[in-house]
Order: C-alpha cells, then sequence, then structure tokens
C-alpha cells in the first residue's frame, strides 16, 4: 500500500486498486516492503485498508489467512500458522 505510493505505483494512496482487486474475488494479500525505508507497520497498513479504503475487516481476515497459506513456511509450521491464525481472527 504506502510502498505502491512512495515508489510511484500508484498516484495516491485512495487510488489503490486494492478494494477492486478482493472485490473481484483475487487473491491478494496486505504486506509491507521495507519498514525502516517506508516508516510504517504491518498494523498502519491494515488500519489504513479497513479505515480509508473501507475494506471490510472481514475481507482483511481472509488475507491474513491467504498470507499464511501462502507461505514458505514447511507444510507443518504453515499448518500450525493457519490454525493459530483461524483461533485468533475467530474465523
Amino acid at each position: 500500500m504506502t510502498s505502491h505510493y512512495q515508489s510511484g505505483v500508484v498516484k495516491s494512496l485512495p487510488e489503490h486498486p486494492l478494494p477492486g482487486l478482493l472485490a473481484a474475488g483475487l487473491n491478494v494479500t496486505v504486506n509491507i516492503d521495507d519498514p525502516s525505508v517506508s516508516r510504517i507497520t504491518l498494523s498502519h497498513e491494515y488500519q489504513y485498508v479497513c479505515e480509508d479504503l473501507k475494506v471490510p475487516m472481514d475481507a482483511l481476515k481472509k488475507s491474513v489467512l491467504l498470507a499464511a497459506r501462502s507461505s514458505f513456511l514447511k507444510d507443518d509450521e504453515k499448518a500450525k500458522l493457519v490454525e493459530s491464525l483461524k483461533q485468533e481472527l475467530k474465523l
């Protein structure tokens, strides 16, 4: 999100295509590239997505699960992470 704006990929944060991508059913995750360069945190990005881009919390939660499922962890570690997130996010 923020790094897309900072790098010029999107003209402004409110124009970010994330809501449309999610509405189209695409598998999209919210991440941060380099917090020391962007001066942001993942919590900041999540807050921006929900409050400013009006992405429903349920859609963000599904994106968090997708990120875990898409990780390069070993299968057993990935399964544990996904189950832990499901409980934490009440999914």
